[in-house]
């Protein structure tokens, strides 16, 4: 499992890829509850763990502001104020840029 990968490393990047179109907006504030979450027990697992976390948050291919992006950073602080901020916007009946997301 991840979490037992995560016990046994000394080192994680953890990266979150996130559909933030309108379409997400009921959904928006549970996604950030559960990567604050996974964010905790990830450092509770193992308290010498050395974690960067990033995000991606992408959209439509038609939305002018197509990605949100958080590089790798160690400060948990930063990470959890960036999640916050995210919001479900844009979005037209284009497709979402996951492969985007991806890269």
């Amino acid at each position: 499992s991840v979490m037992r990968s995560v016990t046994s490393s000394e080192k994680v990047d953890l990266c979150f890829i996130i559909d933030s179109t309108r379409s997400m907006d009921p959904h928006i504030a549970a996604v950030k509850k559960s990567i604050r979450k996974i964010v905790s027990k990830a450092k509770r697992t193992n308290f010498n763990l050395k974690l960067r976390l990033a995000v991606v948050a992408y959209r439509d291919f038609c939305d002018k502001k197509q990605f949100e992006v958080m590089d790798f950073t160690d400060s948990v602080a930063d990470f959890e104020s960036f999640v916050s901020g995210l919001r479900a916007i844009g979005g037209g009946d284009s497709p979402e840029d996951m492969a985007g997301g991806i890269r």
